[in-house]
Formats: structure tokens, sequence, C-alpha cells
């Protein structure tokens, strides 16, 4: 059996690293905003350049207005993934609240068993929270992968479009 002592490193150490985890899951949704922002006001601009371009009379580069077209559906796809991964989840934060400290305080509660049910708490949020993080990451991975597909294919697009007229 740990000491008191050992027993408050415990719960500290793992404290801390669930305040990690929040602060993973926190970093994770900031970066989804930021490129959701990015992806708005690019694919605005593209959408709104290509359908000039396709109602330009005559056409002025109909392969262009293609590359354009192309390159705003894959951001897109990528924004809905910003979407997903800012997605509201329920996120265990770090701490007790007050009913639990309440109880920790009963004489008939020893520190031992204090601690044991603050750590299996623990251990179930945390669990929780890893979850939390691996779906966000998942689909900030996904946003960030249509960031980078969406120039190839805009070449892609406008090549097809010069190809074959249009």
């Amino acid at each position: 059996m740990l000491s008191d002592q050992q027993l408050q490193f415990a719960i500290d150490d793992a404290r801390q690293r669930h305040a990690a985890l929040t602060e993973l899951i926190y970093f994770t949704d900031s970066q989804a905003m930021a490129l959701l922002r990015l992806y708005s006001t690019v694919g605005i601009a593209m959408a709104s350049a290509s359908a000039a371009l396709f109602a330009a009379d005559p056409p002025v580069s109909t392969a262009l207005a293609w590359a354009l077209a192309s390159a705003t559906v894959v951001l897109v796809i990528g924004a809905v993934f910003c979407w997903l991964a800012m997605q509201t989840l329920q996120v265990s934060l770090p701490g007790r609240g007050a009913e639990f400290w309440l109880w920790a305080m009963d004489a008939r509660v020893t520190a031992a068993s204090a601690f044991t049910k603050y750590l299996e708490n623990l251990e179930k949020e945390s669990v929780w929270n890893r979850e939390v993080n691996d779906t966000t990451s998942q689909h900030l991975m996904a946003a960030k992968i249509a960031g980078v597909l969406a120039p190839a294919f805009a070449f892609g697009a406008g090549l097809l479009a010069a190809q074959y007229g249009g």
C-alpha cells in the first residue's frame, strides 16, 4: 500500500496528465477553428471567381473556372471536417466537484478510500477524454489533408478542362 504522501504524488501526476489531455483537446479545437476561417475565406473567394468565370460571355477561361470550382469543393469538404473536429462533445475537466469533497470529508471515509475513489473516477474520465481527443484529432487530420489536396484537385480539374475543352 502506498503512503498518503505517495498517493498524493500519484493523484497529482494523474491530474496533470488529465489536464494536459484536456489542453490537447482545446488545442485541436483551436486549430480546427483557424483552418475553418482559412478555408471559408479562400473557398468563398474561389467560388466567387469560379462563378464569375463561368458566367462571363464569352467564357474567359473554363479551365481556370473548373480548377477553382474543384478546389472550392475540396475546401468545403475540409471545412466540414473542421466542423466535425470542433463538434460539441462532453469533455471531462480536471478536478472534482464539491459533492466528491464533501463525501471525502465524512469521518467514515478513510484517506485510502478517498484516494481510490478519486483515481477510479479519474481513470474513467481520462478514457473518455482520450476517445474525444482521438475522434477530434482524426477529423482535424482529414481537414488538413483536404487543404493539401485542394491545389492538386484544382490542377487536375484545370488540366482536364483544358484538354477536353471545358
